[in-house]
């Protein structure tokens, strides 16, 4: 009788839970199809209260008559409630092995004394209901039957009070007025099977219960908190399926999860985790106070959980305060060599930076978590000395150099890749050598992967490093393709013609053992590789791959779904006179053509290959091309293209844009050029300046700036600097003579 009067009672709210339930609840009596169901319809339990009304839940419980702490009397707490409490508290402590100094006693104290059971802290036969409850959800049982199976006290007593409640009520405070009516022994027996009813028909009504209840003497936190790891685990989506719905949502977890309510011992911490998951920051920061401040006993779980969020935010002061939590752990070493916790010490290494300190360069992460006693092991240290090296920490350097001696640890590959980085950082060629002969000493560093396609970089990128000291393209390409060769099957090259079979000693001939190569790799060995070939060569080479392209080739194939390999084609194409337009326009338009049914990759069960269309990289390099060859209208027209591929123009792109209007003295289009960029977000930088520079009427552009403070100031600044230029200066590649040529646009 009692099942069909709640049902009608929360007949608003079941129809909004009822699509969750399906065959899976009790069939609503005598309910109707709400009208406008496909919208999520706001009932008068969930109106969105503002923050700072929700948190005053215990203050409004005086406006509907509070409840006294203790049982049985109007006046202050009794002595001996005061003795329970003591007692329960002396208990536990000595339970759990922990020593409370007085202001731990104290707060203990405040939270119990609020609490709605004393000793013990929670209702015995909680953990053991909720435990069938869950777990009965988590298997997809039939819930209607779980109810049977529940440890219960005045079941029909608990439902007839949920039959008298008023859910429709408009008066936000109606649940809390109606709970507060009742004596306090008759709400420490009604709670639970109010609660786990609610939670198993009506997860809504659930909610609304959980936030008025949450008036002196509350429910225990680790109860309530169970009661929302279930509801976030199963019903959140439909909980916050709006916005309205969703702040409502928060703001019931937020207070009645609030970190005031968390006990010093035995804090139930899947309760404060889920607290802190759903926190904002402003909440996260909070609940690290409250732990801190008033020492509440955590474990390693939740220690680390704020950790990790504190690293994500780059919180450092707090993120080492919450690694510091873990030396008041009991037996806490033994956590410090978990791999876990490791790899959370490396995260937090990664922002580690240098900090002034008796004028010696120290890092300020670094010591705090050696301070501890964290032993450090091989990516740790990898992490340190490149921080070292990246920040000029000599010191550290040392140290990390010493500690992997003494610990045994060999460097490996990411300790090379370090070094690498140093030496092209410091444009030292000599060190640069020395590392590069080393690795090639050892088998196992010269075969690595990573750091072969470090190497290749490195050699590509020699002029670049150091212009005066470096080596031809020719040399630079022999040396890349020893140290590609020694790391990677060399048949991806012959088949695109990059080098010939008779170019090897017969048994490097032989069907190699090696990897295949990353497309990092093969794409840099092609383009070293473009720089010493002539136009014609480049176009038979790009012929070339388009074959093996359109013939699912397992090494080419991928490379058509990333602009990485066309942008290379198209690059070397701009920064030859001989026919320019031609072949870069023909790069573009391939790109924007389909592919044949014969470009599968047979080595992935015949996936089709997907054409990577025109990046913004790509149009960037074809807008150079226009204007190396003075073709101004070239800018418009390839942002109109780019608009109708729904792409825009980047710094880059605009900055080739006042470049090239700059070359041509063609101030108003400058003007036009660098104001538009602005208007688009785009802030004018050196190499804006720098362009702008090259225009004779410098007077008359500042005059066509939209902002001309902040433009003419730079422009002024750059007028002296560059004084007695003689004008841009281009480097490009003469193999052919220039020729007259037209060009058609890609359709």
């Amino acid at each position: 009788m009692y099942r069909t009067r709640i049902f009608r009672a929360l007949d608003p709210l079941n129809g909004m839970d009822q699509d969750s339930y399906r065959n899976q609840v009790i069939t609503f009596e005598d309910t109707k199809p709400s009208a406008g169901a496909q919208e999520t319809q706001i009932y008068p339990i969930e109106k969105a209260i503002p923050r700072n009304s929700v948190q005053k839940t215990k203050t409004r419980c005086s406006d509907v008559g509070s409840t006294q702490p203790c049982p049985g009397s109007g006046i202050p707490m009794r002595r001996t409630c005061e003795t329970m409490i003591n007692q329960a508290i002396t208990s536990t402590a000595r339970d759990t092995h922990r020593h409370l100094v007085r202001y731990q006693f104290s707060s203990e104290f405040a939270v119990r004394s609020e609490c709605l059971y004393i000793n013990p802290l929670l209702h015995p036969h909680w953990n053991e209901n909720f435990g069938v409850l869950f777990s009965h959800k988590v298997k997809g049982e039939n819930m209607a039957r779980v109810w049977d199976k529940l440890k219960l006290e005045r079941e029909e007593e608990a439902l007839e009070w949920l039959a008298g409640v008023d859910w429709t009520s408009e008066d936000p405070t109606h649940l809390s007025k109606q709970w507060s009516r009742l004596p306090r022994r008759q709400k420490e027996t009604l709670w639970p099977p109010i609660t786990l009813w609610l939670l198993l028909n009506s997860p809504r009504a659930a909610l609304a219960f959980l936030l008025a209840t949450d008036i002196l003497p509350s429910p225990p936190f680790s109860m309530v908190a169970k009661c929302f790891l279930y509801l976030d685990a199963f019903h959140y989506e439909e909980l916050t399926r709006d916005e309205r719905s969703k702040q409502y949502y928060h703001e019931a977890l937020h207070t009645c999860l609030d970190p005031e309510k968390w006990p010093v011992l035995k804090a139930y911490e899947r309760g404060i985790r889920l607290f802190l998951k759903r926190g904002t920051p402003e909440d996260v920061n909070e609940a690290l106070s409250t732990i801190i401040n008033r020492r509440i006993h955590i474990g390693f779980e939740t220690a680390t959980y704020l950790m990790d969020l504190f690293t994500k935010q780059r919180d450092i002061p707090r993120a080492l305060s919450s690694l510091n939590l873990i030396t008041d752990i009991r037996d806490y070493p033994q956590y410090l060599s978990d791999l876990r916790f490791q790899y959370r010490c490396c995260k937090l290494l990664t922002l580690d930076y240098v900090i002034e300190k008796n004028d010696e360069r120290h890092f300020r992460i670094l010591p705090e978590i050696l301070k501890i006693g964290v032993p450090l092991n091989q990516p740790m240290l990898n992490i340190i000395y490149r921080n070292a090296l990246k920040q000029n920490a000599p010191a550290s350097v040392l140290y990390v150099l010493h500690e992997m001696g003494e610990s045994g640890i060999p460097p490996d590959s990411y300790t090379y890749i370090s070094l690498l980085d140093d030496a092209v950082s410091r444009r030292d060629l000599q060190h640069l050598d020395v590392i590069i002969r080393e690795i090639s000493s050892q088998e196992t560093l010269r075969k690595n992967p990573f750091i072969t396609s470090k190497m290749l970089h490195v050699f590509y990128s020699l002029d670049r490093v150091n212009p005066d000291e470096g080596w031809g393209d020719t040399d630079v390409f022999g040396r890349m393709l020893k140290i590609y060769n020694a790391a990677h099957d060399i048949q991806p090259l012959v088949d695109l013609g990059v080098v010939r079979v008779d170019e090897f000693a017969l048994e490097e001939r032989e069907k190699s053992t090696n990897s295949l190569p990353s497309s990092h790799s093969l794409v840099i060995m092609i383009s070293a590789f473009l720089r010493i070939q002539s136009v014609r060569q480049i176009n038979n080479m790009f012929d070339r791959f388009l074959y093996l392209r359109d013939q699912g080739h397992e090494s080419f194939g991928p490379l058509a779904e990333s602009d990485y390999i066309f942008n290379v084609f198209l690059q070397e194409f701009a920064q030859r006179r001989s026919g320019r337009l031609k072949n870069c326009v023909r790069v573009l338009d391939t790109m924007l053509q389909p592919l044949p049914p014969t470009a599968i990759l047979r080595s992935q069960s015949n996936r089709q290959i997907k054409q990577v269309k025109p990046t913004v990289q790509t149009w960037t390099i074809l807008l150079t091309a226009f204007v190396r060859n003075r073709h101004p209208n070239a800018v418009d027209k390839i942002r109109v293209m780019m608009q109708e591929q729904g792409l825009k123009f980047n710094e880059v792109t605009w900055n080739v844009a006042v470049a090239g209007f700059s070359t041509m003295q063609m101030v108003d289009e400058t003007a036009n050029a660098v104001n538009t960029m602005m208007k688009e977000g785009w802030a004018p930088d050196d190499y804006t300046f720098h362009s702008m520079q090259w225009i004779h009427e410098r007077d008359r552009l500042i005059s066509l700036m939209d902002n001309k403070a902040s433009i003419g100031g730079r422009t002024q600044c750059g007028l002296a600097d560059d004084e007695g230029s003689e004008g841009p200066v281009e480097i490009e590649r003469h193999d052919e003579s220039c020729e007259s040529e037209g060009y058609d646009w890609p359709v």
